[in-house]
């Protein structure tokens, strides 16, 4: 079967490696069509609670690929802390096996794929004793961009999270899009992170992020990682203190730094910081990196020696934050959303929509309103 265009410029087809090297304990499980493996570090006590950190592959990867290129198992023995790795599907409208991140109930708190990583993420916590307070998510490519969306919608279950090569939260609803967003960039970032707050229902919470990208990744162009700040900053303007406005967070860098890899890549790390000085999010941009995990072992794809250690940088970036540092906030919704009672942050997915909710929909030049009060997709935004 020939393999349509669009599928062929998400993802480059690379062989995969078929097994996890580990020292530690690896045992598996399924969740309807989807796998995961849980990877416990050696000597583990199973009466200690450990950190769990989630690690979601890329296109045309699967978990035994991730877990190779990024090295998590050495270092969850090094470090230890558990990890998860779930694993997506091939199938017709998905043959090279990406999370689909564009589609719109994958970026929905509750619904798709997100909901899927909760459920593996409650099973794992069911089979082994988990810091609960201590769970990350990292990815890479369409597992960062659905690493991203889990930060965004669910900060009550993520205490901080890793995207490398991603795009930030809502940047496409359909496969099309989603190729642009990748080629220039998602829509109105601030947008997305005045979205991703009222996404969170009442779990409002400072999401702290840390963010890989390559000045030379030419499948996610490096706008993204821009992008991702911008999107988090707001977001988390928001959940402080519930005002967007105020500038609380913003997406300046309060301080930056110039280092080099030993024997690879130059690369600049930024810092922006909350009101009391802390990093609450870090962007790592590798000069010279395509589209690969940054200091990986070559026998996984997508990945690329000469750069800075992301699984490192990420893990030490980890150990900062549980969930009650920062808290969740209780705040009430934005007036009109509150008073339309609806999932406010998806009017534009829906098929119905009232004049109201229209007013409160920050994409409402992609959707057309036709006589009949029914909306349709329109153009990318």
């Amino acid at each position: 079967m020939r393999i349509p265009r669009i599928w062929m410029v998400l993802c480059v087809l690379l062989a995969i490696p078929t097994s996890f090297a580990t020292a530690g304990t690896l045992t598996g499980g399924q969740l309807g069509p989807y796998r995961y493996y849980i990877y416990q570090p050696a000597n583990h006590d199973p009466k200690v609670a450990l950190p769990l950190v989630v690690v979601l592959h890329g296109c045309k990867q699967n978990a035994a690929d991730i877990s190779t290129g990024t090295g998590f198992n050495a270092l969850a023995d090094e470090a230890r802390f558990i990890v998860l790795y779930p694993e997506t599907r091939s199938a017709p409208n998905n043959p090279l096996g990406c999370w689909m991140w564009w589609e719109p109930d994958n970026q929905r708190r509750g619904f798709g794929e997100p909901a899927l990583i909760i459920n593996m993420v409650n099973l794992a916590q069911q089979r082994i004793k988990i810091d609960t307070e201590r769970v990350y998510v990292t990815g890479m490519s369409s597992g960062g961009a659905l690493s991203a969306i889990l930060a965004s919608i669910y900060p009550d279950v993520f205490a901080a999270a890793g995207i490398h090569s991603g795009l930030e939260f809502g940047a496409a609803a359909s496969a099309n899009c989603a190729l642009s967003a990748m080629r220039d960039g998602g829509p109105n970032p601030e947008g997305r992170g005045e979205i991703a707050y009222h996404s969170q229902g009442t779990h409002h919470r400072i999401v702290p992020i840390i963010v890989f990208h390559g000045t030379d990744d030419r499948s996610v162009k490096v706008a993204n990682a821009e992008q991702l700040v911008q999107q988090f900053t707001q977001a988390n303007d928001y959940a402080d203190d519930a005002d967007g406005n105020n500038e609380s967070f913003d997406a300046i860098a309060d301080g930056s730094a110039n280092e080099t890899a030993s024997g690879g890549y130059p690369y600049i790390i930024e810092n922006f910081e909350s009101a009391d000085g802390d990093v609450m999010l870090k962007k790592v941009l590798v000069e010279g990196l395509g589209h690969a995990w940054s200091g990986g072992n070559p026998a996984g794809s997508y990945t690329d020696p000469k750069g800075p250690d992301a699984s490192r940088m990420m893990w030490t970036f980890f150990q900062q934050w549980t969930l009650q540092a920062p808290a969740i906030q209780k705040h009430p919704l934005a007036s009109c959303r509150e008073k339309l009672a609806t999932n406010h942050s998806h009017f534009w997915w829906h098929r119905t929509m009232g004049v109201g909710e229209y007013s409160c929909d920050p994409w409402r030049t992609t959707w057309r309103h036709s006589f009949g009060k029914a909306w349709s997709a329109g153009r990318c935004p």
